[in-house]
């Protein structure tokens, strides 16, 4: 008798714990109610090092949102694997809102080249195309013998793989420098080179002579007389520094222009997606901080409704996996 009860307990317990089990499971599934995000602290996760371009980016994007929804907003930097590992946690985290990843175009690039396994338009939920970064700047070293695209065509084909190029492999960087190659008819050594912060360091150390560089820094390293700016990948002047002529001025039909979006983990509501968007409202617009912030790198925001802005991410995703194909990959 005492054996049967022993087993009755023992049996009950662990319907318990599956029961408690199964409700819990249940509660996870609940969708997260748009309208109250944000319910929690917010993460927001950039594949770039502390320092760089998109980091600095990411950080007046949490500051607005904090400010905005007096909510505290964190940046985290995972760099690890080529940007896979930030991108992979923000994947399999819960689609409630509260963790997000923030980066321009070298995330989807990523899935197209194989560096990470995965599709932005199927794993994740595309929130918002949040910042347009603005021009970049292809610069050399000051004391570098080129002074326009010319030039540096010019020893590229005396000299083919000579001339070394500083990208990130598989990147945003990687895709401007293939597109120069392309149109200049010219092949370059590319040199692994990272980050825009690890690029600009490795320019200025004569470990490569050319790379790409965002208009802020590319601003503040020519005043100060460490780097030449050989043209930018605009299709027209950059507002902010129109002192650097583009390519295409200067008869080289190259034109990027990578924004920054907002992704979330798949099976954010499209009710929270719109939330999110309205909150966004100001950013880099009305609000000084914000606005002041982005122009300081160049960057500006285009205003647009939430369906505007889900199907230009998506258009971009198509145009980036196109680009992949051609380039081989």
């Amino acid at each position: 008798m005492k054996k049967l009860t022993k087993i009755s307990l023992v049996l009950l317990l662990l319907l318990s714990l599956v029961a408690g089990n199964v409700a819990a499971e249940g509660q996870q599934d609940e969708p997260a109610a748009a309208e109250d995000w944000p319910s929690g602290p917010i993460t927001i996760v950039c594949s770039s090092r502390a320092g760089g371009f998109a980091d600095y980016h990411a950080r007046v994007l949490a500051d607005y949102i904090q400010r905005t929804t007096d909510t505290p907003c964190a940046v985290v930097n995972m760099t690890e694997g080529g940007g896979s590992v930030g991108a992979e946690f923000v994947r399999s985290s819960d689609p409630d809102g509260l963790t997000l990843y923030y980066f321009h175009t070298s995330f989807p690039i990523t899935c197209y080249t194989g560096v990470y396994n995965a599709d932005p338009d199927e794993d994740f939920t595309s929130i918002s195309s949040v910042v347009n970064a603005g021009n970049n700047a292809i610069v050399v070293s000051a004391d570098a013998p080129w002074d326009s695209f010319e030039d540096l065509a010019r020893d590229a084909k005396a000299n083919p793989d000579s001339i070394l190029w500083g990208a990130a492999a598989g990147a945003t960087s990687h895709f401007v420098m293939a597109m120069f190659e392309k149109e200049l008819g010219v092949k370059f050594k590319m040199v692994d080179a990272g980050s825009e912060a690890e690029k600009i360091t490795a320019l200025l150390g004569g470990h490569i002579d050319v790379c790409n560089v965002g208009m802020g820094n590319t601003d503040q390293y020519v005043k100060a007389g460490k780097m030449k700016a050989l043209g930018i990948t605009g299709a027209e002047r950059d507002f902010a520094f129109p002192q650097f002529p583009t390519a295409v001025e200067q008869g080289v039909d190259v034109v990027w222009e990578g924004e920054f979006a907002l992704y979330g983990p798949k099976g954010i509501s499209a009710e929270m997606v719109d939330k999110i968007n309205s909150v966004l409202d100001s950013f880099g617009t009305t609000d000084e901080a914000s606005s002041e912030a982005m122009q300081k790198r160049g960057a500006y925001v285009i205003e647009r409704t939430t369906d505007e802005s889900v199907t230009f991410m998506r258009n971009t995703h198509a145009m980036l996996k196109q680009m992949a194909r051609d380039l081989g990959f």
